[in-house]
């Protein structure tokens, strides 16, 4: 890194300017580089770790049941199953058949 390789060092800030990222992404580099060297340089991906606000497999499968025996809309769905009609509507992708 040419901003934390001894006698180069430079403001993080300058260098992110030339490589057209962030000061905050370029920081985050240095961090890594810092932390763990050059392994820590390699591409991540920028998925979430875990989901807390997912839906649960069981509640899944019960908003799809419900749409092929009932061939309705969200909020009716909604009325049968006790699950809200916004997560009916996350469940059921757009264009999810009715019957």
């Amino acid at each position: 890194m040419p901003w934390d390789v001894g006698v180069w060092s430079r403001p993080v800030a300058h260098v992110a300017k030339e490589l057209g990222v962030s000061r905050q992404c370029a920081h985050r580099w240095v961090r890594r580089y810092r932390e763990e060297g050059p392994a820590g340089l390699v591409d991540r991906s920028s998925r979430p770790h875990h989901s807390p606000s997912r839906v649960s497999a069981e509640t899944e499968t019960q908003v799809v049941t419900a749409r092929q025996q009932m061939r309705c809309g969200p909020a009716r769905i909604s009325q049968a199953t006790g699950v809200p009609v916004r997560t009916v509507s996350r469940v059921l992708p757009a264009g999810f058949p009715a019957g």
